[in-house]
């Protein structure tokens, strides 16, 4: 297990300094990304042990009006659109996720989820309840709380 922590801690060192470089290129567009699930782990002063996590992408939610610039940006960064990443899924099942097909960076170990929501659609409002004291407890990257 030693090991494979090791090769994760590498791994999410280079996750995390994508994820720097991707929330300052966005602020330099005028876009607020706003870090959710294991993106958030990678960020300093988080949970015990949140370096440790295993995770397989970066999750960052922008403005749905931004959505095509924040794209065209990673693209321009190196990541392009995982071709088989919905193939599973039906038409009904695409349009109710929360977020655009995964981007792989060309080179390095990163995927990213671009979110336009937070949730899915099919979410009931019982869950959606719980949304605004976690959007009143977190701050988009770029912003001081």
């Amino acid at each position: 297990l030693d090991g494979i922590q090791s090769l994760n801690l590498i791994r999410n060192e280079i996750q995390r300094t994508q994820l720097l470089r991707i929330a300052e290129e966005l602020n330099g567009i005028g876009i607020t990304p706003l870090l959710i699930k294991g993106a958030i782990a990678l960020l300093p002063n988080q949970y015990p042990g949140a370096a440790d996590r295993l995770m397989g992408d970066l999750d960052i939610v922008v403005p749905d009006d931004r959505m095509n610039d924040a794209h065209a940006l990673l693209a321009r960064m190196g990541y392009s659109e995982e071709p088989d990443a919905y193939l599973w899924a039906t038409a009904v099942e695409r349009r109710s996720v929360a977020h655009i097909a995964p981007m792989q960076h060309q080179s390095l170990p990163v995927s990213v989820e671009l979110h336009w929501r937070m949730l899915k659609k099919s979410t009931t409002t019982r869950h959606c309840s719980k949304v605004p004291t976690c959007c009143r407890l977190s701050f988009p990257v770029g912003q001081r709380s």
